[in-house]
């Protein structure tokens, strides 16, 4: 073939060769593009009643709706520090739990790596007939971090490793309200709370003491705090 007719076949092959590879390209963007995410499922909320300290974490209703689930993570997002058996497997057991009550996070990916969450709250209430219980009345609101109030030196109140719960009484309500602990992501709770276990406090808090955090704007009385264990 002479040199001169061998650039238009050239230019042609070329041609044809980027039209296959766009549209396979686009065919594939297309695919991304269209691909609908996976559902994620964390089961229904539980109350167990202590000395049972398990509950089984199920997230084995979620699915993806045009492809498969490829990978699951359970992490704890609320409550005192419990142990997560196997944090990748869909269903499983978590242990070590005591009174009071736990949030955990699913997350699901599918085989394109998209990704969905979904929550469940597990509350271990008492032991029946518990009736263990502590007031401290007439507490005045502190101001280091939101308006809280303080206990001091819960570990002479409650005896080691035993499991608590805490409530809240207003002045202007005859009603007791269950405190939630301290959770690391937002949530609707109007009061936390949290047990200061750093020697220094951060500067702000006393080591040993429980501090109620309240969300709200009144803090004109003096509120009295339960603590059943």
């Amino acid at each position: 073939m002479k040199a001169g007719l061998a650039l238009p076949y050239a230019i042609l092959f070329m041609s044809i060769a980027c039209t296959i590879v766009a549209c396979t390209k686009g065919d594939e963007f297309s695919d991304i593009r269209n691909n609908l995410p996976p559902v994620a499922n964390a089961g229904s909320d539980v109350s167990i009643q202590f000395p049972v300290d398990s509950a089984v974490l199920d997230g084995t209703a979620s699915y993806d709706p045009d492809g498969t689930i490829q990978k699951i993570s359970w992490r704890q997002i609320g409550g005192n520090d419990v142990l997560v058996v196997d944090a990748h497997a869909a269903k499983h057991k978590a242990r070590k739990f005591s009174i009071g009550m736990y949030q955990f996070e699913l997350t699901v990916w599918d085989n394109s790596l998209l990704s969905a969450r979904d929550t469940v709250t597990t509350t271990i209430l008492p032991a029946a007939g518990s009736d263990h219980s502590f007031y401290a009345k007439n507490l005045e609101w502190i101001f280091p971090w939101y308006s809280s109030l303080e206990v001091a030196d819960i570990d002479a109140i409650v005896p080691p490793a035993r499991p608590f719960k805490v409530f809240i009484r207003r002045g202007f309500s005859p009603d007791w309200v269950l405190v939630p602990p301290l959770s690391i992501d937002a949530n609707n709770n109007i009061y936390e709370y949290f047990i200061e276990t750093r020697p220094d406090g951060a500067g702000m808090y006393n080591y040993g003491s429980l501090y109620i955090f309240y969300y709200g704007l009144n803090t004109s009385d003096a509120p009295t705090v339960k603590i059943e264990f």
